[in-house]
């Protein structure tokens, strides 16, 4: 009677990881989108100062969630979010702005791609 009770109190635990993880993948994602969204929009209408304050406020919201982020979905997948934000806060600083925009939409796409695989299918829950 143990033994079945315990196996059901795990799989109940996993279930509630997997879909809290779930959620705070999707948290960050919208998150991260709007605020990239801000700064493409400040990019595009070539505000320097403004593209170069939004993008540190990015970056420091990023940094607080990629620290779960490497947790749950392992640093290799999140790197590539943490470059491109390097690359586009580099670029702000120059003052070259078609290049911040080339790196936030990369940062979108690499967001886009994490959200996506680790969206529950077959293939992920099998």
């Amino acid at each position: 009677m143990n033994r079945p009770l315990i196996a059901v109190i795990f799989i109940i635990v996993a279930v509630c990881i997997a879909v809290t993880s779930l959620f705070y993948i999707n948290n960050t994602h919208e998150t991260m989108t709007e605020l990239l969204g801000d700064v493409l929009e400040s990019a595009t209408a070539d505000n320097k100062q403004e593209t170069k304050s939004r993008l540190e406020n990015t970056m420091k919201q990023w940094e607080k969630k990629d620290d779960l982020l490497n947790i749950l979905i392992g640093q290799a997948e999140t790197n590539d979010v943490k470059n491109s934000l390097s690359m586009a806060v580099h670029f702000s600083e120059i003052g070259d702005m078609e290049s911040v925009i080339l790196y936030i939409n990369e940062c979108k796409v690499e967001l886009e791609r994490i959200k996506n695989a680790n969206e529950p299918s077959l293939s992920t829950i099998l």
